[in-house]
């Protein structure tokens, strides 16, 4: 009787620990989010990301940007005379958001709050996606040929028609991603592709979802086609009603760039209480794009930044950095969004070439009102600098991406 009453009183003081930890761990988890509502308060009202917050006395806060970065985009974009330039980078290596700034002629609103808001068209970005869907299962491939009549910027309902004319061009999809052809991909989608299929794969590229894993901030924005000709639209990016981040921007490079499992990525490495580290939630995956279909679009955004409308990105860049780095890319421009402006857009990715280093992945969206002063490609390619400089200095920059 006396043993059984003992294993009885263990068995209950497990059960009772067991319910204390559970509860310590479920007041800790409400702790941990209570800071992040502050901290996400403190992120859209202000003009940049710091290494570094203080919450109160006791409560710090440190994001995965590094002061490296930080340093070289402040002074790259000091004397930016667009209306409105935003940078982010991400490290495709550990998913850490490692720089992100923006600064311009525009002073009504903080700069965060245009960074990390879904209120910009994704314009001919949205054409990677696109390309993930068409390709995947084979249904087209690089080298499928469509005709196309009119110009390749356009898109008409009769450019959309299968009618050869003497005015009639052909090119393949291949060239047609490179020169963001939107009439190809309008047809491309009408007869390989519906609705449904794009949407999935949209999903798939973080469209709709949350894509940070511990800052919870609006969703980009993806409405699936209601008829074939808003299906071209949505396809060939066409339309202002896909709305994404310039966060979002480096992400859809980011999917391309890294290997399975494909995660969503942070920008809060850590938050401590009197010295006490709250554990971050484990990074989820988010894309199960195959590895095959990543390669395709990655060969296609190579192209792009080899002859397409990203080749500024490269041109007389030094023989040695397009020897020893891939670098990929894809543009896109449109007028519309909030605040009101033009939007050219530049993501790419810049890997090493024969290293397990997965490189990193950018992005670049410049806002104009009455006029352009500096491309994105012209801001890209400092990135590319910088970055190739930090990498012949391993001293500076470890394998994990901290400094």
């Amino acid at each position: 009787m006396i043993i059984v009453a003992l294993t009885s009183s263990v068995v209950m003081a497990i059960v009772y620990l067991n319910i204390l930890n559970k509860n310590r761990e479920e007041k800790t988890k409400l702790e941990y989010y209570s800071y992040i509502n502050q901290l996400h308060d403190i992120f859209l009202n202000s003009d940049e990301v710091k290494r570094e917050y203080v919450l109160d006395e006791k409560i710090k806060v440190k994001t995965t940007v590094e002061e490296e970065w930080q340093v070289f985009l402040k002074k790259m974009l000091k004397r930016n005379s667009n209306f409105f330039t935003s940078v982010a980078i991400i490290d495709n290596n550990t998913g850490r958001i490692i720089g992100v700034y923006g600064n311009g002629r525009n002073k009504l609103q903080k700069a965060n709050n245009i960074i990390f808001s879904p209120t910009h068209p994704a314009a001919s970005l949205f054409k990677i996606v696109s390309s993930a869907e068409l390709l995947q299962n084979q249904k087209i491939s690089p080298d499928t040929k469509f005709s196309y009549r009119g110009r390749g910027t356009t898109l008409y309902k009769y450019q959309l028609k299968d009618k050869i004319t003497k005015w009639s061009r052909k090119i393949n999809f291949k060239k047609a991603f490179a020169f963001s052809n939107n009439v190809i991909f309008g047809k491309a989608a009408i007869k390989n592709s519906n609705a449904v299929e794009l949407s999935e794969m949209a999903y798939e590229f973080g469209f709709n979802r949350d894509i940070l894993t511990n800052l919870d901030l609006q969703l980009s924005k993806f409405r699936p086609a209601t008829d074939q000709y808003n299906l071209a639209e949505v396809a060939s990016g066409f339309n202002k009603k896909t709305l994404t981040t310039p966060i979002h921007a480096a992400f859809l490079s980011y999917v391309v760039a890294s290997k399975n499992p494909v995660k969503t990525i942070s920008i809060i490495e850590n938050i401590s209480k009197n010295n006490i580290i709250f554990v971050n939630p484990e990074r989820k995956v988010i894309s199960h794009v195959s590895e095959s279909l990543r390669e395709d679009v990655y060969n296609l955004m190579e192209f792009t930044a080899l002859s397409g409308t990203a080749r500024s990105l490269t041109r007389r860049l030094r023989y040695n950095v397009k020897k020893n780095y891939s670098i990929g890319a894809k543009t896109g421009s449109i007028t519309g969004g909030l605040p009101k402006g033009k939007r050219e857009w530049l993501t790419f990715f810049v890997k090493p070439n024969g290293e397990d280093d997965l490189g990193i992945s950018v992005s670049i969206m410049n806002i104009y009102k009455d006029k352009w002063y500096q491309k994105p490609t012209y801001f890209g390619k400092k990135v590319i600098k910088h970055y190739v400089k930090l990498k012949s200095e391993p001293k500076r920059l470890t394998s994990s991406g901290r400094n």
